[in-house]
């Protein structure tokens, strides 16, 4: 019963002074990166610089609270300022992983995995930085091409869109492809520059736009011989709409 007591005192606080009320978490969809990221609470940040020994001057908190409810508004650009302002004063694993959401909210996938990756230093058993880490997608391999493709939304006439083939391989969530017609089946060659051994696929299946798009029953099929000839099926998925897989 105390601990319950403590909380009841503290949190109403936090809740008219910009906390969400709804637990140490909330999920945001990003602008740039069309995803959901997460982000601390303010009472989270507080516990952990107590824990540390520190108490975040009044106007840190307030500061964090204007972050985050800027964050809550989707206005991520003016987040990042506020958040990068008070870092020294409250450099613990959730203000970094709130750093680090901001960013990739924007879009900026490294800067975000930068912070993700100094929160997990401080704890690697810290669970938020993790969720949002598990969301950014592989890079590329650098030297794959993509040398053949079924079709694409505006046909051969795709330099100034979001929706070409080419940007499968450019490691970028908010570019994408999206097929001329919606039949099936659709197809992509990619040329790797080497023999690889290929642990794993990653698919970004946020689908930007018409929700329809998205999409489901995914077949990969390798060759060592040539881009037309001697594949072989090596696995299926079905992927679910709007996530990472």
């Amino acid at each position: 019963m105390p601990i319950v007591a403590a909380a009841i005192a503290i949190v109403p606080d936090l809740i008219r002074n910009g906390d969400t009320g709804g637990g140490d978490t909330f999920t945001v969809i990003g602008t740039q990166f069309n995803a959901e990221v997460t982000f601390n609470n303010v009472s989270v940040i507080v516990e952990q610089a107590n824990q540390t020994g520190e108490e975040l001057p009044q106007s840190v908190v307030e500061t964090l609270r204007q972050a985050l409810k800027l964050a809550q508004s989707r206005k991520f650009d003016q987040a990042i300022p506020l958040l990068e302002s008070v870092k020294d004063s409250a450099l613990v694993p959730a203000l970094l992983n709130n750093l680090g959401a901001v960013y990739l909210a924007t879009g900026n996938q490294e800067k975000a995995k930068q912070y993700f990756e100094q929160a997990l230093a401080y704890n690697p058993e810290e669970e938020t930085p993790l969720i949002n880490l598990k969301q950014i997608p592989p890079g590329p391999v650098v030297g794959a091409r993509l040398v053949n493709f079924s079709s694409q939304y505006h046909g051969d006439n795709c330099d100034s869109y979001y929706s070409c083939a080419e940007y499968i391989l450019d490691g970028k969530p908010y570019m994408g492809w999206v097929s001329a017609d919606g039949k099936f089946p659709q197809t992509f060659v990619v040329e790797l520059p080497r023999e690889f051994l290929i642990s794993s696929f990653s698919f970004d299946n946020a689908a930007r736009g018409e929700e329809d798009r998205a999409a489901k029953d995914v077949e990969i099929y390798v060759s060592l011989e040539a881009a037309h000839l001697g594949y072989r099926e090596i696995d299926t998925f079905t992927l679910i709409k709007g996530e990472i897989a």
